[in-house]
């Protein structure tokens, strides 16, 4: 199986995120919500950013999980 997590508003630098995705889990990293193409909306399994526009929320036909990156102590 193969499971899509969305990465909207990620960084040049994706090193992190990818070493944390496991066995069977494929990211796909765009620049912005405005970048994400329909299909990738339609597609993913999770998103993994902000809050996510209400103009897309009706896309999220797969979608199962959003999670809310943050760090701190």
């Amino acid at each position: 199986m193969t499971i899509r997590v969305l990465f909207p508003r990620t960084g040049r630098d994706n090193q992190i995120e990818s070493e944390a995705l496991g066995e069977g889990v494929t990211g796909e990293f765009c620049r912005g919500f405005d970048t994400v193409t329909e299909e990738q909306w339609r597609n993913c399994d999770g998103v993994v950013g902000g809050s996510v526009p209400p103009e897309v929320m009706d896309m999220l036909d797969n979608c199962r999980i959003f999670v809310k990156p943050g760090g701190g102590v």
